[in-house]
C-alpha cells in the first residue's frame, strides 16, 4: 500500500481569479461574490461567471515558485466550473502529471499551458453535448467554444484531442478546429480560419445563393 501512496495521493494546486465584471461562487455557497480589486484564491469546486462583455483569467499556479502552469482566458457570457486541479503531494516518488479538470458549462475559454515545467500538465475540458478536450502538449494554446448544442475546438499551437462516446477520438494538430453537434458527431479536422461570406468565391450562378436585385435609373 505504500507505493500506492506515495504515487497517487494528491494535493490542490493554487487557483488565482482575476478580471472585471467577473462573478464567482465557491462551493457549497448560495451567493455569488465579485472580483474589485486584486486576485482572488479559489477552492476547487467554484463556478466562474463573466458578464457579456467582461474577460477573466484564472491561472493555476504551480508549487515552490514555479509560477503559472497554465493560464485560463474565459471571454464575455461565459460560465466555467472548475472540477479539479491537483498536484502531486510526493513529487520524487510519483509520475502523476499536475491535472486540471475544467467544464465549460457556456460560452468561450482560451487555455494556455507553460512551456516550462519538467512535470506534464494535463488539462481536461469538458462541454455540451458529451465532449471532452485533452490538452497535455507543453505549450498549447487552444480555445473551445461551448453551446447547450454545439462545440468547437480549435487550436492554434501544440496538439490535442477531442473525444465523444459516438465518433471516439480526433486528434488536431496546430491551426486545426473541430466542430461537435448536438448528436456528438466529430466534424474534422477542419482549418481553423472560417469564411463567414456564403460562396465567396462566386462559383455557383448568381441568384443560387447571392439575392439579384435590379434597381431602376435614377
Amino acid at each position: 500500500g505504500v507505493p500506492w501512496l506515495l504515487q497517487n495521493t494528491t494535493t490542490e494546486l493554487r487557483l488565482e481569479l482575476g478580471g472585471s465584471n467577473t462573478q464567482f461562487q465557491r462551493p457549497g455557497l448560495n451567493i455569488q461574490e465579485v472580483i474589485s480589486g486584486p486576485p482572488v484564491v479559489l477552492p476547487v469546486g467554484s463556478v466562474i461567471i463573466t458578464d457579456l462583455n467582461a474577460q477573466a483569467n484564472l491561472q493555476v499556479i504551480g508549487p515552490n515558485g514555479l509560477g503559472a502552469l497554465a493560464t485560463v482566458q474565459i471571454y464575455g457570457d461565459s460560465r466555467v466550473r472548475i472540477g479539479a486541479a491537483d498536484q502531486p503531494r510526493f513529487e520524487q516518488f510519483s509520475s502523476l502529471p499536475y491535472r486540471i479538470r475544467l467544464k465549460l458549462e457556456r460560452g468561450r475559454i482560451r487555455v494556455l499551458s507553460a512551456n516550462g515545467p519538467a512535470r506534464p500538465v494535463r488539462v481536461e475540458v469538458a462541454s455540451a453535448p458529451d465532449v471532452l478536450t485533452l490538452l497535455e502538449q507543453p505549450g498549447s494554446n487552444a480555445s473551445i467554444e461551448s453551446s447547450f448544442l454545439r462545440s468547437t475546438v480549435s487550436v492554434r499551437e501544440s496538439r490535442a484531442s477531442v473525444t465523444t462516446r459516438v465518433s471516439g477520438t480526433l486528434a488536431l494538430q496546430p491551426e486545426q478546429r473541430a466542430e461537435v453537434t448536438d448528436a456528438s458527431a466529430i466534424l474534422g479536422p477542419l482549418p481553423t480560419e472560417r469564411n463567414l461570406i456564403v460562396d465567396g468565391t462566386f462559383e455557383r450562378p448568381l441568384g443560387e445563393v447571392w439575392k439579384i436585385e435590379r434597381r431602376a435609373a435614377e
